[in-house]
């Protein structure tokens, strides 16, 4: 499921800083962050800036003009935007605990609307709390009240159940819901002025469209930053509001989310997306019919093709499954050399301009199960198996000094994405970068053919950022869940040993009897 985060701020960019580095330590990143800013100062536009350089996912910034607060407007423009089939709020005064995100995604259901609760941070703390920079709590930590709801435990959590009445707990800083229910309802109410009641309006509505309530209590937690409250002087007319929907049953208002609709962002879908299969012999090994037949079981609602030798006849091998064919000079397939020089081609990505992406799976690779669109809607141009190194040692340093300088340059690719045996491609980014730039890749093609900087792979994950600064690549730590490769036993651990989209390389003699534990159809 594709999820998109929502914060909500306002002048602020002390309390803003702490939860946008709260979103970097989560379990689980959404596809992007949108900041829904009710007219801030520069300032925030700055700290938003400072981050988008290195955070790993899309971070937005929607901005309207300051004209008192009209969250409402401002939440429903930024939802109308974001690219998540799931929508997760919160207030930029509110620091994510670790799993935050991870136990709304858990928890979502359809029908059913999430809320969680909040732990109170103290005035007399803030000064500690800002020098500090600090983003982890606790039920025992300092200057915090409200210490039950600071209790991580999901058995407990478990044990609330979706209830179809609204319940006065409800808080728009910490919820989610299905972007389709959001939209069904017309999203928030823009006749709210002033603060109140624009949240609980709209819970209301979820519940008279048909949504069920579920409590995140011991999970989905917040630590909410204290400040000064914010002016009530127009709650009155904000109840009167919300007692017309209640008394009169709305689900829907008529001025809402859908002004902002007509620019929603299309979703990749499944006939945007192919599946591309190197292959240049047709006696495959046994794991390779394996690696094989999973991919047509997993993947078989997505066009799946060979790219093969012109002189090569595929359709002897048979998979249950109608693969098309894309035939190459028989120069791509007599080496590395050839394929590097395929995969760094025009001619090759252009084949395929049809499509907004396509899966690069070598028969070395195995699929665990079918999250392509939801990669695909992360909005980077190119994911790949991060390269993993072993834990580096006292020893291991010094003996560095005596490796050969293949060796060397070869660990400048550690912890960097990623491997391209088992890799997404924006395809049209591929075909205006090797259109463009012919001749920086003809140079790297003449390197020598024992420099790893001549895999195309290393070529993607280091040059074509270096050519086209808008191309974007995840973080490591983010590319771990798409697919591991290198040091799988340290890649599943650095993943809390959750299975990732897919793996490349489990051929490989020093892994295979690991993948084997992992992977019971190469035990046959």
């Amino acid at each position: 499921m594709n999820f998109s985060l929502v914060i909500s701020t306002y002048n602020w960019t002390e309390a803003l800083e702490l939860v946008l580095k709260s979103v970097l330590e989560q379990t689980e990143l959404p596809i992007e962050v949108l900041i829904a800013d009710d007219g801030s100062t520069s300032e925030t536009k700055t700290l938003v800036e400072s981050f988008r350089a290195n955070f790993p996912i899309a971070i937005k910034h929607i901005w309207h003009e300051d004209n008192g607060f009209k969250k409402a407007i401002i939440l429903n423009k930024a939802i109308a935007e974001a690219k998540g089939e799931y929508i997760i709020q919160v207030d930029g005064d509110c620091i994510l605990h670790v799993n935050f995100i991870e136990d709304h995604i858990k928890k979502a259901e359809k029908g059913v609307y999430l809320y969680g609760s909040r732990v109170n941070i103290k005035r007399s703390y803030l000064q500690v709390l800002f020098k500090n920079k600090q983003t982890e709590f606790n039920c025992s930590s300092k200057g915090i009240k409200k210490r039950t709801r600071a209790i991580h435990n999901t058995f407990l959590s478990n044990k609330y159940k979706p209830l179809p009445s609204f319940s006065k707990k409800y808080r728009g800083c910490n919820t989610s819901f299905y972007k389709e229910d959001f939209i069904a309802v017309n999203g928030y109410n823009e006749e709210f002025k002033g603060w109140g009641r624009e949240d609980s309006e709209l819970a209301l509505r979820f519940h008279n469209y048909g949504l069920l309530a579920k409590r995140l209590r011991y999970n989905g937690i917040v630590y909410h930053i204290w400040h000064e409250e914010l002016s009530k002087s127009n709650l009155g007319v904000n109840n009167e509001i919300e007692k017309d929907t209640i008394d009169n049953n709305r689900r829907w208002t008529i001025n809402g989310v859908d002004k902002y609709l007509k620019n929603l962002h299309k979703l990749i879908k499944n006939e945007d997306v192919c599946i591309v299969i190197p292959i240049y012999k047709t006696d495959l090994t046994d794991i390779e019919k394996q690696s094989l037949k999973q991919c047509v079981k997993v993947l078989n609602n997505y066009d799946i093709y060979f790219v093969e030798p012109e002189k090569m006849d595929s359709s002897i091998i048979n998979v249950g499954k109608q693969i098309k064919i894309k035939k190459f000079s028989n120069n791509y397939f007599d080496g590395i050399l050839g394929y590097n020089k395929l995969l760094l081609s025009e001619g090759f990505y252009s084949s395929f301009n049809s499509y907004e992406y396509m899966l690069i799976y070598q028969l070395d690779c195995f699929v665990f199960n079918d999250e392509l669109l939801k990669w695909c809607n992360k909005g980077f141009d190119y994911i790949g198996a991060p390269w993993i190194s072993s834990k580096q040692t006292l020893l291991k340093t010094f003996l560095t000094f005596f490796d050969n300088s293949k060796k060397k340059r070869r660990s400048k690719i550690f912890y960097k994405v990623g491997n391209g045996g088992f890799s997404l491609r924006r395809i049209h980014k591929f075909i205006n970068i090797t259109q463009n730039n012919k001749a920086a890749i003809a140079n790297e093609l003449k390197r020598d053919s024992d420099d790893f900087k001549l895999m195309e792979d290393v070529f993607w994950s280091f040059k074509a950022a270096q050519l086209d600064t808008s191309f974007k690549i995840p973080d490591y730590r983010v590319a771990l869940k798409f697919a591991i490769d290198r040091k799988p036993k340290i890649a599943l651990k650095l993943n809390y040993n959750k299975l990732p989209f897919g793996c490349h390389g489990i051929n490989k003699p020093k892994v295979i009897n690991f993948w084997k534990k992992i992977i019971p159809e190469l035990k046959g």
